[in-house]
């Protein structure tokens, strides 16, 4: 499997429990102030196989955010930290 599909499950799965404990509100609203209040901008985007769940990385030099939103719009910070760095995936490993 790879990394980023993995990522994409684990997200998904723990979305239910973790939206009881971070902050959530519209999309735009949330994509706005990661824009504003750290310069954090889309890095990658996944879409769940049925699309009702999409799992977006946000990313400024050294930090990063986990979105995860549903159909509605509604979307959830699942995740945040530092040290962001872009690494290649080693050859025979693409998913």
């Amino acid at each position: 499997m790879s990394p980023l599909r993995f990522l994409a499950i684990a997200c998904v799965l723990a979305f239910p429990a973790a939206a009881q404990d971070v902050p959530c509100m519209s999309r735009a609203d949330l994509v706005a102030q990661l824009r504003e209040t750290l310069g954090e901008s889309l890095t990658a985007r996944l879409l769940t196989l049925d699309g009702s769940t999409m799992v977006e990385v946000y990313t400024a030099p050294g930090s990063w955010t986990l979105l995860v939103t549903d159909a509605a719009g509604t979307s959830c910070m699942v995740g945040a930290g530092g040290a962001w760095v872009i690494q290649g995936v080693p050859q025979g490993e693409a998913g």
